[in-house]
C-alpha cells in the first residue's frame, strides 16, 4: 500500500511545479535559471517541465482545474515575494485540494493506473488549517 504523500511527491508535485515554473517564466519574466533557483530545483528540471519531459502525465488534468491554477498563481506570487513559509503552506493546501476534489483525484489515479483502495490517505488530523 502506498501513501497519498508518495503519490503527491512523485507525480503530482512535478506537475504543479511545471505550472508554477510556466507562471514564473511567462508572467514574471524569470529566466529558467532564476525560476529553478526560486523553486529549489535544477535548471534542467525547469527545461524538462517546459519541454513536457517532466510533470506531463498529470499536467493536463491539473491545468484544467481553475482552482488549482489560481493556487499555483498565488504560490508563484509568494515565491517572488520571498515568503517561504506561505509557499510551504500553499503546497500543503494544493495537496489537500487535490485530495478533496474526488473527480479530479479519480482522473489522476486512473492515469497512474491506481485505485483508491491502493492508497492510504491521511485522516482529518493531517489536513491543513485555513
Amino acid at each position: 500500500m502506498r501513501t497519498f504523500c508518495e503519490i503527491y511527491s512523485k507525480y503530482i508535485l512535478p506537475a504543479l511545479r511545471r505550472i508554477i515554473a510556466n507562471i514564473l517564466i511567462q508572467d514574471y519574466s524569470l529566466s529558467q535559471v532564476e525560476a529553478a533557483r526560486k523553486l529549489g530545483v535544477s535548471q534542467p528540471a525547469i527545461s524538462y517541465y517546459i519541454s513536457s519531459k517532466r510533470g506531463y502525465k498529470l499536467f493536463t488534468i491539473l491545468e484544467n482545474d481553475e482552482e488549482i491554477v489560481e493556487m499555483c498563481r498565488r504560490v508563484a506570487e509568494q515565491i517572488i515575494k520571498g515568503n517561504r513559509d506561505t509557499v510551504a503552506r500553499y503546497f500543503c493546501g494544493l495537496c489537500f485540494t487535490v485530495r478533496i476534489k474526488q473527480e479530479m483525484l479519480g482522473e489522476i489515479l486512473e492515469s497512474l493506473k491506481l485505485s483508491n483502495m491502493q492508497i492510504f490517505f491521511p485522516d482529518e488530523f493531517y489536513m491543513p488549517r485555513k
